[in-house]
């Protein structure tokens, strides 16, 4: 008779959308996140997640036709930095979205297996 504790994934999800001068749209998660706008193109969102163990996930919105990207530049465990870049690669101001997916570990109660 083994004892086994199985693991599963619980997979958390704020969204929110971020005007080019740095005020936040809708939709955006809650008070508990913030955005400030450090400098032309760079934006920084605090959180409470209060761990890495998180992935971000950015979507610029292109201008009049005109290509922008986002990255995400740092990632830390109160804040992340979204960064939006033209074509040449220079920062530029624009709205965008972000997603943030938050990976919890969650045990499931103990289970017995019997071997033969």
């Amino acid at each position: 008779l083994t004892q086994a504790v199985e693991t599963d994934y619980l997979y958390l999800g704020h969204s929110g959308y971020v005007n080019s001068d740095g005020s936040t749209g809708t939709p955006y998660p809650s008070t508990s996140f913030s955005v400030s706008k450090a400098a032309t193109g760079k934006y920084d969102i605090s959180h409470p997640l209060g761990s890495t163990n998180y992935t971000v996930m950015a979507i610029a919105r292109s201008n009049a036709g005109t290509a922008r990207f986002a990255k995400i530049e740092t990632r830390g465990s109160s804040s992340f930095r979204v960064v939006i870049v033209n074509d040449a690669g220079s920062a530029v101001d624009s709205d965008f979205m972000f997603k943030v997916l938050l990976l919890n570990y969650v045990s499931i109660a103990p289970y017995f297996v019997v071997f033969p």
